[in-house]
């Protein structure tokens, strides 16, 4: 993993003599060797931020973009694929098992079951956000 690709994306240096990085949250880490302090902090703390990299590659170099991709195992990914193809494409929840759009794409074959787990799971996680953010 490239963790200079990470440091870079997430954090900035105080000023140009300093040691100090800053992350986009405000949390400030100090530079030394490497880089496990800065990708440790992204890993625990930013995974949406991650994920939304993972889908807009205006504003990030390619490179970075398969750095980030290393974070995740395999099956999170192939998960967060077919949600995002399902959802911002509008499409049937069975496309999942449709065998002929399976060995035309790129998508790891997903379950219409696993599928609507993490359906599930997204919807819940967005309507906790959301009603915490609303007023009484």
């Amino acid at each position: 993993m490239n963790g200079k690709l990470v440091r870079d994306t997430f954090f900035h240096r105080k000023d140009a003599l300093s040691d100090i990085w800053t992350c986009k949250c405000g949390t400030t880490r100090k530079a030394g060797r490497g880089y496990t302090n800065f990708v440790s902090h992204v890993q625990a703390l930013h995974v949406d931020d991650l994920g939304a990299l993972l889908n807009d590659d205006s504003h990030v170099p390619s490179s970075t973009n398969a750095a980030i991709s290393l974070f995740y195992s395999k099956k999170p990914l192939t998960i967060h694929e077919w949600l995002d193809f399902v959802v911002a494409g509008l499409e049937p929840f069975a496309v999942v098992e449709n065998q002929t759009f399976i060995r035309l794409s790129k998508f790891d074959p997903i379950s219409y079951k696993t599928l609507m787990k993490y359906m599930s799971m997204m919807t819940r996680t967005v309507e906790t956000k959301i009603s915490s953010e609303l007023p009484e």
